[in-house]
Parts: C-alpha cells; structure tokens; sequence
C-alpha cells in the first residue's frame, strides 16, 4: 500500500512538472527563437540630427533592401566637415553584422581603418534596442542603438588607452 502512495506521489509530481515545462527536455517540442533579420531592424530606417552649438551630426538610414541595411553620417564642427561615416548592417550566414568605415574630407579613409572597416556581429536585439559587440576588439567593442518615438539614442563603448570609455550619441528624427 505504502509503495502505491509513493507512486502516486511521483505521478503527480512529473505530471505538475510537465505542465509548467520543467520536464520538457523533449528538443522538437521547445520553440525555436527566430533568427533576427535585417526587417527587424527597419526601426532605425529615416533621417537622424544631433544638434548642438557648433556641431552637427547626421546619420541617415536607408530601407532594408536584399542582404544589406546601408546608412551614412555627416559631421559637421564649426561649419567644417569633420567625419563621413560609410554604414552597412549585412544578413551574413553567421547573422547580422554591422560594418563602420570612416572617413575624412576628400574620403580620405582614416589610418586606422586602412586594412578594413570596423565590424561588429550582433549580440542581441530586442524590439527597438540593437547590441552589436566584437568578441576580441577592446575599443570599440561595443555599439547599441535604441529608438523610443522620434529619438534614436545609443553608445559606442569599450576600452581605449586602458580606460573604460563611452560615447553617447542621442539623435531626433527629422
């Protein structure tokens, strides 16, 4: 008798622990997260000003189209173009990759990126907030965006000259 009251005791606790999925190992049952897209991220698409006294920055974003999501910024210092910015976020087979080349008056490439553009693979993305990080890079390693209404905010963050370092940026849609 006692060893029914221990079976069923059992019972019931495999049949709760299935109900609220702590059993569920089963790999077919368990919901594949979808692979982010560059659809995903048509959030950012418009034109974005960051306006203060003597500076303006620009970033402008284009429709995802084919395998790339191209956008480029303008800064401006003192009326003077100070930094072009040359933009891709690209649908590779490892996942979405943001490419960054910078560049001078003239469309000079700057010496730091003479072999390349700077890349960072995604890291995450959750509804209207971007995180993509370089596995080994110390700066920068990071750059997120973030959009609510007609602010797009972010930061590009990381370690430069031993010292944690971020830049804010925050733009309004125009």
């Amino acid at each position: 008798m006692r060893g029914l009251v221990v079976l069923g005791v059992a019972a019931a606790i495999v049949a709760v622990a299935v109900s609220v999925g702590w059993a569920d190992d089963d790999p077919v049952k368990k919901e594949k997260k979808a692979v982010p897209t560059l659809k995903d991220l048509a959030w950012m698409t418009g034109t974005w000003v960051e306006a203060e006294k003597t500076s303006v920055l620009t970033e402008i974003w284009g429709e995802p189209q084919g395998d790339a999501m191209v956008g480029h910024d303008h800064w401006t210092f003192g009326g003077k173009t100070r930094m072009l910015e040359l933009i891709a976020i690209e649908q590779t087979a490892q996942g979405l990759v943001l490419n960054v080349r910078h560049f001078s008056r003239g469309l000079v490439p700057w010496e730091a990126e003479k072999d390349g553009p700077l890349s960072w693979p995604l890291k995450s993305l959750e509804g209207q907030r971007v995180v993509f990080e370089h596995p080994t890079r110390a700066w920068p390693k990071r750059m997120e965006y973030h959009r609510q209404g007609d602010v797009l905010s972010g930061k590009l963050s990381g370690v430069e000259n031993g010292k944690p370092n971020v830049i804010p940026f925050r733009f309004k849609r125009q």
